[in-house]
C-alpha cells in the first residue's frame, strides 16, 4: 500500500477513535438522564393517584358518617320493614359508582338492608370485630379481600345511632 492510503487510515482512526468514545459516553449519560427523569415522573404520578385515593377516602368517611346520622337510618329498628333504606342505598349506589356493595348491618350481624338483594337477611362473619370497634367512629380498612363478594375492597364501618333513646345515643347497628 502507498503511504498516502496508510496515512489516510491512520488519520481516519486517530479521529473516529475519540468520536466513538465520546458517543458511547453521550449514550451512556442520556440514557441514566432519560431513567432518572422517567422514575421522577413516576413518583409524581404515584403521588397524584395517592392524593386522589386519599381525598375520596376521605370523602366516603364523610358521607358515610352523614348518612348513618340521617333520619332514615332510625328504620334500622323495624328492619327496614318499609323499604325506604334500601331505597336510599340503590340511589346512593348509583351516584356513588364506585361502592360495590352499602348494607346496613344490626347489632346481631345482619344485613338489615344493602344494594344487593341478595345479601339482605344474611349474618356478617365479623360481627364480634365491628362491635368491639373502641372508637364508635367511621373506619376506613385497608385493602383486603372479601370471600363473599370474590374481590379486592375497601371496607369501612360507620355506626348508626338511635335517636330514640332521648340524649342517650344507643348503639343500633353500622353502614357496612
Amino acid at each position: 500500500m502507498k503511504i498516502k492510503i496508510r496515512l489516510f487510515f491512520l488519520f481516519l482512526s486517530i479521529s473516529l477513535i475519540p468520536l466513538i468514545i465520546m458517543g458511547v459516553i453521550s449514550y451512556e449519560n442520556g440514557k441514566d438522564i432519560i431513567k432518572n427523569r422517567v422514575e421522577i415522573n413516576n413518583q409524581i404520578i404515584a403521588s397524584d393517584v395517592i392524593n386522589k385515593i386519599n381525598d375520596t377516602l376521605v370523602d366516603i368517611e364523610r358521607s358515610v358518617s352523614a348518612w348513618s346520622s340521617m333520619t332514615i337510618m332510625q328504620d334500622i329498628m323495624i328492619k327496614d320493614a318499609d323499604g325506604k333504606i334500601a331505597v336510599f342505598l340503590a340511589d346512593v349506589s348509583k351516584e356513588y359508582e364506585y361502592f360495590l356493595a352499602i348494607s346496613l348491618i344490626d347489632q346481631a350481624g345482619e344485613i338489615i338492608s344493602s344494594n344487593k338483594v341478595e345479601l339482605i337477611g344474611k349474618k356478617t362473619k365479623d360481627i364480634e370485630k365491628i362491635i368491639n370497634i373502641e372508637s364508635r367512629k367511621c373506619v376506613v380498612e385497608d385493602v383486603h379481600y372479601d370471600d363473599e363478594l370474590n374481590l379486592w375492597v375497601i371496607s369501612f364501618l360507620c355506626p348508626v345511632y338511635s335517636n330514640f333513646a332521648g340524649d342517650k345515643k344507643d348503639l343500633s347497628g353500622f353502614f357496612f
